[in-house]
């Protein structure tokens, strides 16, 4: 199990360590409900070194990720962030990416933590031999999200002399001799901003920030954060096989353009291939948290889909997920019930979230 850099700290400050998609991370610090407030009304600081880092460059840079990317890379200007998808040749979610350009043929790329060797693996299989470079940079960089109304103040106090990032943006450069990446990209729903900086620096801006007001929450936060804002996680409630208009990702997909699944991914769109489309739901009533692979019933008991993700929201104390359902079914307002340990929960299909 990889490590995060960060860890010593989280360790010495009493978190509780886990195997978050395949890395040892702080699933907690104190307790949940503290935490997620502190990231909704405050700030809360997460580790996110485990995410994928992956730098492309090169002449020919922004035409090659025109081809692999499904997001329009061209209307992408340097210091903004993009929301994209990469796609297999059969049109299944490979993984959600954010693309950041840097410079005019400079692009760095972050994506899921637990999908990071096969992004790699295939943006390395299809990467033209001249006029593109491509590195994994998943190891050389710490990673932090500071999320929550006080985020920006927190900012100010700790780099009073540098400019907080546009939204969806990225600063890229020295301070004070040190190489750092500000970007502001999150999908949970709160103000905030993501620090990237070298591996070993890690543990001094995590202690910075929290010196600062930030409060430490741990990856179940995280997840309960997502799950509130319904914001889709590529690998937890997609796979290979998932198609974007499966997924209700089709919006990171740009109108018009040729790129690597994009012929299977319309013809499986048009074809009466989506027979299950993923949705949000909100138990109405206590439960335990719905869990993956949760069977969701209609009012006749029938199943008609199944849990991908979910958890107790700490704002309600019920339960909130995702689910593949039926596409009879899978609308706004749809009253079902999830069965959890046994017993059929009563739920309703909401909206998805703005990402």
């Amino acid at each position: 199990m990889k490590e995060s850099p960060i860890n010593p700290y989280h360790r010495r400050h009493g978190a509780t360590l886990g195997n978050e998609e395949g890395w040892r991370m702080p699933g907690k610090f104190t307790d949940i409900l503290r935490e997620h407030r502190a990231a909704r009304s405050a700030c809360g600081v997460f580790d996110i070194s485990h995410l994928g880092k992956f730098s492309v460059w090169g002449k020919s840079a922004g035409d090659w990720l025109e081809q692999m990317l499904s997001n329009r890379v061209a209307s992408c200007r340097v210091g903004d962030a993009q929301q994209t998808l990469l796609l297999n040749e059969e049109g299944g979610i490979i993984d959600r990416l954010t693309l950041f350009r840097e410079q005019a043929e400079a692009y760095w790329l972050l994506g899921s933590a637990a999908l990071a060797n096969e992004v790699f693996a295939w943006l390395a299989a299809h990467k033209p031999q001249e006029a593109v470079d491509l590195t994994d940079e998943t190891m050389q960089w710490s990673g932090m999200a500071v999320y929550g109304p006080e985020s920006n103040a927190i900012f100010t106090q700790v780099w009073p002399n540098l400019p907080i990032p546009h939204d969806r943006g990225i600063w890229h450069g020295e301070y004070k001799g040190e190489e750092l990446r500000i970007t502001t990209c999150g999908q949970e729903g709160d103000e905030g901003f993501e620090l990237f900086c070298q591996a070993n620096r890690g543990i001094h801006w995590f202690e910075t920030l929290v010196r600062a007001g930030a409060i430490p929450c741990g990856m179940a936060t995280r997840e309960s954060l997502r799950l509130e804002h319904r914001s889709v996680s590529a690998g937890r409630d997609t796979n290979s096989k998932t198609t974007p208009h499966q997924a209700r990702l089709e919006h990171l997909c740009a109108a018009d353009k040729c790129f690597v699944g994009s012929d299977a991914m319309h013809r499986k769109a048009t074809g009466g291939f989506h027979q299950k489309r993923l949705a949000p739901l909100e138990c109405t009533e206590p439960s335990a948290p719905p869990r993956h692979g949760c069977s969701v019933q209609n009012n006749l008991g029938k199943c008609v889909g199944s849990v991908t993700s979910g958890c107790i929201s700490p704002h309600t104390g019920r339960g909130v997920a995702f689910a593949y359902l039926n596409a009879g079914v899978a609308l706004p307002g749809t009253p079902l019930s999830i069965l959890i340990n046994g017993h059929p929960i009563r739920a309703v299909v909401s909206s998805l979230g703005v990402s």
